[in-house]
């Protein structure tokens, strides 16, 4: 069964349209006749209002177009000063005005402890599965992202500030930093384990397999700063879009 053809009627003139887009642009000039046509038959002073000619149709349409002009660039200039009306700061600026952290930056990656569970970690996957291990579970402890003294932003990629007496950017060697300094916590853990083992043939072959995993020696250190740079602010960004009073540089 064919479905019916959709038309759009006007409900002025009873013209009929095949597209709504031309019903569109008909009806609203349709309508203006139609009422002005009314005003006509019942208002006097309308009754000698002649059509305009087309040297008139011209005039009124230049003074339609300017008027409109004006218009858009009121527009303009509203939505540019609404603009200005923000503070533009950056990043630091609003860190030190807005976040103050429980502690410091220094403090807190001292207390960052390395456990069982993170050794575990380590050996079932890699030390960078182990690193970002330990960053994880004292991410759980905190109650908001903003007590924390590292803190990240969605429009800056891979950038971190920290916190001491303020806020600052947090260079590249100290994000690798922080990486070798829980590596090297995660290598004493292991030591201590180590030293539980059996001293058999193959507590000593199970003993070189999990050293080699602590040492990451399958893993060049680029590969693992990247990796863990990626994944530390993947868990630390926060949206800016949620900062609606301000616009970041």
């Amino acid at each position: 069964m064919t479905q019916p053809e959709v038309s759009y009627p006007c409900k002025y003139c009873y013209r009929e349209f095949k597209y709504k887009t031309q019903y569109s642009e008909h009806i609203s000039t349709c309508e203006f006749l139609k009422t002005r046509a009314k005003e006509r038959n019942t208002n006097l002073e309308l009754e000698d209002d002649d059509i305009p000619n087309e040297r008139m149709l011209y005039e009124l349409v230049k003074n339609l177009a300017f008027r409109c002009q004006n218009l858009e660039k009121e527009v303009k200039d509203l939505k540019q000063s609404a603009r200005r009306e923000k503070r533009k700061i950056d990043v630091v600026q609003y860190l030190n005005s807005h976040q103050v952290p429980q502690t410091t930056y220094k403090k807190w990656q001292k207390s960052l402890e390395i456990n069982q569970k993170h050794l575990d970690a380590t050996i079932e996957g890699n030390i960078i599965n182990g690193v970002c291990r330990i960053i994880q579970d004292a991410l759980i402890l905190v109650t908001s992202i903003t007590a924390l003294p590292i803190a990240a932003f969605s429009h800056k990629h891979n950038i971190f500030y920290i916190y001491e007496d303020t806020w600052t950017m947090m260079s590249e060697d100290a994000v690798n930093r922080l990486f070798d300094t829980l590596s090297n916590r995660m290598l004493k853990t292991y030591n201590k384990w180590e030293a539980t083992q059996p001293d058999d043939d193959a507590g000593e072959d199970k003993k070189n397999y999990c050293k080699s995993k602590v040492l990451g020696l399958s893993i060049c250190d680029e590969t693992k700063y990247r990796k863990f740079t990626n994944w530390l602010f993947n868990h630390l960004k926060k949206n800016i879009k949620g900062i609606t009073e301000y616009e970041f540089d």
